[in-house]
């Protein structure tokens, strides 16, 4: 039996955040996400976390889409894994002024604990009680990211793609106390940014 486990998240682009749900870019974002408790059902593995990872995302104007985990286990068996990862060593970057995705990295957790890194393009044999993680890289941003409109980064903070720390640092966007934009706040950060001050 055969299983994937993998996404490929997209990156900003001249009018749109990069898709969530790509997939593939060879699918465009024509595929779907199996339940994991389907998988589980059909196939002989426990999936112990998917998610989106924050501040993996490249900064723009319009954002690259955050990387994604998967950590996973066979179960009652030994499992062969293989495995293809790209953006290891080189990151999507972004364009036009937008900032580069986070990089992707793989690695497996032995059942004693120990950690050991996993190559880009591998095939691994898992024992009962190893995990594999995948970590997919995040898109590339489109624009430069103090173009991007304050409302948006809040929406993304509140989503957890973002942090209000990374909203500054990246978007020159200040998140008050209740989770909306300080404006003044955000209108001095992004005017020191542009001057150079930030």
């Amino acid at each position: 039996d055969q299983l994937i486990l993998g996404d490929t998240l997209g990156a900003g682009g001249p009018k749109a955040d990069g898709w969530l749900a790509m997939i593939t870019t060879g699918t465009a974002g024509m595929s779907f996400f199996d339940s994991v408790e389907v998988d589980e059902i059909r196939h002989p593995i426990l999936v112990r976390q998917r998610r989106l990872i924050a501040d993996s995302e490249g900064p723009g104007r319009f954002r690259g889409a955050p990387a994604s985990l998967v950590e996973f286990e066979p179960r009652g068996s030994q499992l062969e894994v293989l495995y293809q990862s790209d953006g290891t060593i080189h990151p999507a970057q972004g364009a036009r002024g937008g900032g580069p995705g986070g990089p992707a990295r793989n690695f497996v957790t032995r059942s004693g604990g120990a950690i050991e890194d996993a190559d880009g393009w591998a095939t691994l044999t898992l024992a009962e009680g190893d995990t594999v993680t995948g970590i997919s890289p995040g898109g590339g941003g489109y624009g430069p990211p103090l173009d991007r409109d304050p409302s948006l980064v809040r929406d993304d903070v509140a989503e957890g793609y973002v942090s209000a720390a990374r909203a500054l640092a990246q978007y020159g966007v200040a998140i008050d106390d209740t989770g909306g934009v300080d404006v003044p706040a955000t209108e001095k950060a992004r005017a020191d940014q542009e001057g150079g001050l930030g």
